[in-house]
């Protein structure tokens, strides 16, 4: 599953690509990375309201490497304290 990075300045339209591009893909249960917890329950609710509530998942940076280890199968423990700093 490829990952992208939509970048721009502010009101360029990258919130509405990334929504488009996300329930696209809901087929392939889509990740969407978000940097806070505030941006995670307003895309989830933004999607909520389109009748997007099933099939992906809104996630904070934090969560990107254990979904990413997760989805490879990975039981062991993904980053130490170190790593993480």
């Amino acid at each position: 599953m490829p990952l992208t990075l939509i970048t721009g300045p502010a009101n360029a339209g990258k919130a509405g690509r990334v929504l488009d591009a996300y329930r696209a893909a809901l087929d392939r249960e889509p990740l969407l990375v978000v940097p806070r917890f505030d941006d995670v329950t307003h895309y989830q609710r933004e999607l909520a309201a389109a009748g997007v509530a099933f099939g992906g998942t809104v996630v904070r940076f934090v969560r990107l490497v254990a979904e990413v280890a997760r989805r490879a199968g990975s039981t062991g423990s993904v980053l130490g304290p170190v790593q993480r700093d």
